[in-house]
């Protein structure tokens, strides 16, 4: 019986884990859009407190109802989606959600009509309050609240000044 509890305790354990993949930052040049037929978009999770430490710091990204891709705390993606009204949404998966915070943490979209070889820039933000110990059961613990979590479309200036203090994401190995 042991076994077994060890044994799921490490299928759990080792299928919580991944290795983000990192690109370079983006030049002025990756922002411009030459496909006429599909909108090159960039979301951007750049938080207030937020931290890659707490649970629900992983998101996916997904168009449509399809994963697309991966964001991290302070870390950018871009995709692209198809011309006509199209619907991206980010979300944690359940399991990786704060426990505090399960319906906090759910699907978020934005839904608009994008235009082919235009750029967009979407902004996923985590309103938390900065990180705290209380005294618990085994010493003290790191513990994390969160206010809300809004996703919009941004200016470009202000993903930019965004995207100047995170990392391209490229993907996540799990």
């Amino acid at each position: 019986m042991h076994k077994l509890i060890l044994i799921s305790l490490l299928v759990f354990v080792s299928g919580c884990s991944f290795t983000p993949n990192y690109g370079e930052k983006l030049s002025s040049s990756d922002l411009k859009n030459t496909n006429t037929s599909e909108a090159l978009v960039f979301i951007i999770k750049h938080g207030e407190h937020a931290t890659n430490t707490y649970a629900g710091s992983h998101a996916v990204v997904a168009v449509n109802g399809k994963d697309t891709g991966d964001l991290l705390e302070k870390t950018y993606t871009r995709i692209f989606v198809p011309e006509g009204e199209q619907t991206v949404s980010v979300y944690t998966p359940f399991g990786q959600r704060p426990a505090t915070s399960m319906l906090l943490f759910g699907e978020h979209e934005v839904k608009r009509i994008f235009q082919g070889g235009e750029t967009y820039f979407l902004h996923y933000e985590i309103d938390a309050n900065p990180m705290r110990q209380i005294l618990g059961a085994y010493g003290y613990e790191n513990v994390q609240t969160f206010n809300d979590i809004y996703f919009s479309e941004i200016e470009q200036d202000k993903a930019l000044q965004l995207m100047s203090n995170s990392r391209f994401l490229i993907g996540i190995t799990k």
